[in-house]
């Protein structure tokens, strides 16, 4: 996985460079593991990613996903649009239900609420 370094990017890129060339090799650089996954097709991905499944014995999760090497759990999110769609996609089980109905929700909102006297927060 790639080692990400945060500097300001005043510091890397040259306030006069227009071409945006300077900003393109960080960007190269520091996502290296990305981009060798993203030129993966759909297919490719889902059989590494059923290849990881039987390794782990089990449906990985997220977390696990971004520990592998060389790949992460970005190419499937940008591939499939979600992790349960790409989970899904390569027949596996999902991990998470995030299908709470909308009620259930504003009723479990309300009552944390009504707990706290005050408006529920981020």
């Amino acid at each position: 996985m790639a080692t990400w370094w945060f500097v300001s990017i005043s510091s890397v890129i040259h306030p006069f460079d227009s071409s945006g060339e300077n900003l393109n090799k960080i960007v190269e650089i520091g996502n290296s593991d990305y981009t060798m996954a993203s030129k993966l097709s759909a297919k490719e991905l889902l059989a590494e990613l059923l290849e990881f499944a039987e390794e782990l014995g089990t449906t990985p999760t997220r977390a696990q996903m971004d520990e592998r090497e060389p790949y992460s759990s970005t190419p499937y999110y940008t591939e499939f649009g979600s992790g349960n769609t790409a989970l899904e996609a390569a027949g596996l089980v999902t991990n998470h239900d995030n299908s709470i109905p909308k009620n259930e929700l504003i009723r479990a909102l309300q009552k944390l609420a009504d707990k706290s006297d005050r408006l529920p927060r981020f």
